[in-house]
């Protein structure tokens, strides 16, 4: 661990955070669509994913304490890969929980969970815990009142050390209601970053005005990924008030990484993501489940390809090359007079158009129509300056 704070870093690139999910086991064929996840080495995950949450830390029924051990290789290879990464300022973080995880911790666990989670970060060099309870588990127990009092006192073992220490958390979104069940936590735990999950909740949603935006309606999902967002980002619309900068989106890579919530239609949330900006509430970044899944097949054998990556990056690099080198960067074509043709309304420009504004040079990097309020130096997840 680095005595670098990862949050709070001035570099432009890592400014914001692409959190994906690893597997810590194999997948075939459990796709929701039959699909399969990659089996994917830490060290080989892109440069662009900056934050990877190692899935799961578990109970089992012999030991209610949560444990972690890879599920392939060797304990010193998985912590020199963790170390590669670290090297790369990609910061690896082990999280708790999972869909499937029953955990229940006493208060007379709280001394042993707090060791085994300084054990588990020292042994395999994470920098982070992330917390992924869901269902029965959030309220299990006394889970409510042991988690958050080890997550501080982990966090402050290591601040004490001059080590910056992340802590993170991805509630299914109907738990940040006022008065839902994630509400302790998020009360009590020193958190960098929410990213609650927008997926797997079918017809629930957000009220606005009298319109309801279901997660599953894919024709109004721009305004639900806007709404939903702006009511937990201010704390409205009966949602419990968390920073936007502290806020991730979380979304599913593809069809076979949820039963429901995936984003059809990748113009939907990069233009969220510019409303974000025009209402002076932008957000931290994303994370998806899961960097498996996005390097993942089909039932059929296509490959997924880094779809989401390739789709999103630019929110969060304004770059669009998953191997961290640009594929945009030759001479641009101009027109006649040896100037970019000036930028205009309600026009269909494509992905490495290049465009003159207000004296800059612009470049496209997503696929989208302008509009009156998308101006190339408004609108920053689709157009970067070049010149």
């Amino acid at each position: 661990m680095e005595n670098k704070s990862f949050f709070q870093t001035k570099q432009k690139d890592a400014s914001k955070i692409l959190l994906g999910y690893w597997h810590n086991w194999f997948s075939q064929n459990d796709g929701y669509q039959q699909g399969s996840a990659a089996a994917i080495q830490l060290k080989d995950i892109p440069k662009q994913y900056n934050l990877i949450a190692v899935a799961f830390m578990k109970a089992s029924n012999e030991n209610p304490i949560p444990q972690f051990k890879p599920y392939t290789g060797t304990d010193q290879d998985f912590k020199q890969q963790v170390a590669q990464l670290n090297q790369q300022n990609q910061k690896v973080i082990i999280s708790l929980g999972g869909g499937n995880a029953h955990i229940a911790l006493s208060k007379e666990h709280e001394e042993a969970f707090t060791q085994q989670l300084i054990d588990t970060c020292e042994k395999y060099l994470f920098s982070g815990i992330d917390l992924d309870l869901e269902g029965a588990s959030i309220t299990l127990a006394d889970n409510q009142i042991v988690i958050p009092n080890a997550f501080n006192a982990v966090k402050k073992y290591y601040t004490e050390k001059g080590i910056d220490f992340i802590i993170t958390m991805a509630p299914e979104f109907p738990y940040l209601r006022e008065n839902g069940a994630y509400i302790p936590y998020l009360n009590s735990i020193d958190y960098d970053l929410i990213a609650p999950q927008y997926y797997n909740q079918g017809g629930d949603g957000v009220s606005v005005g009298d319109k309801w935006y279901a997660q599953n309606d894919n024709q109004n999902k721009k305004e639900f990924l806007f709404y939903l967002t702006e009511s937990l980002v201010q704390g409205t619309r009966g949602f419990y008030r968390i920073p936007h900068d502290k806020f991730a989106i979380s979304l599913p890579s593809n069809p076979d990484a949820a039963s429901n919530g995936y984003v059809e239609d990748p113009d939907d949330l990069i233009l969220a993501f510019n409303k974000f900006e025009q209402n002076s509430i932008p957000i931290k970044g994303l994370m998806t489940w899961s960097i498996n899944w996005d390097d993942g097949k089909t039932k059929d054998g296509e490959a997924y390809n880094w779809q989401f990556l390739k789709n999103y990056e630019s929110l969060i690099t304004n770059s669009h090359d998953s191997n961290n080198n640009s594929t945009d960067e030759k001479k641009p074509e101009v027109v006649p007079n040896g100037q970019y043709a000036e930028w205009k309304v309600n026009y269909g420009y494509q992905r490495s158009d290049k465009i003159s504004f207000n004296g800059k040079v612009y470049q496209c990097l997503i696929t989208h129509k302008s509009q009156l309020d998308w101006t190339p130096d408004v609108a920053v997840s689709l157009w970067k300056i070049i010149a």
